[in-house]
């Protein structure tokens, strides 16, 4: 065996044990970071959903009779009083227009999908975009609607590819 043999192979075995332990890191580290980044993303959009929820089921929305006329609407809101929701509004929720829910509720670059229902489950009134991602979130509250305790839940969703 001649000298200096057994220092290069001790190195190379060396070298590589450091390189597996480096490129494990990296791989755990990118891991780590990605899920905290859905993390982030998820408790942003569960805030966004009870936000617009809390929007709708407290607030009249402005003007106070945007239901006659959507396109005035600069606020929205389906209540007459705290948790007693307007029927004209509820039915107008519908006919806005998805980008501009999407703004009116404050969701971001997300989507929306806002359900008025009984509390036996059939549907009284649904808006925007039925979830279809691969994140969703989902806020609802009980609230009444002519004299009737309804549900309204509203789904804050996303695809991230």
């Amino acid at each position: 065996m001649a000298k200096g043999q057994i220092i290069a192979g001790d190195y190379i075995v060396a070298a590589s044990v450091i390189s597996l332990l480096f490129a494990s890191s990296v791989i755990m580290w990118w891991k780590v970071n990605y899920q905290i980044q859905q993390d982030f993303m998820l408790s942003e959009m569960k805030a966004q959903a009870d936000s617009a929820l809390k929007l709708l089921i407290r607030s009249p929305g402005t003007p106070l009779n945007w239901s006659k006329e959507v396109s005035n609407v600069s606020a929205l809101g389906l209540a007459k009083t705290d948790r007693v929701l307007s029927q004209a509004k509820v039915n107008a929720i519908k006919t806005i227009e998805y980008d501009r829910l999407r703004n009116l509720l404050g969701v971001g670059g997300h989507h929306v999908y806002v359900k008025v229902s009984a509390v036996g489950g059939s549907l009284v009134t649904e808006a925007g975009q039925l979830p279809d991602g691969q994140f969703v979130v989902n806020s609802r509250r009980a609230s009444v609607l002519d004299g009737k305790p309804v549900f309204v839940d509203v789904s804050v969703w996303d695809r991230v590819d």
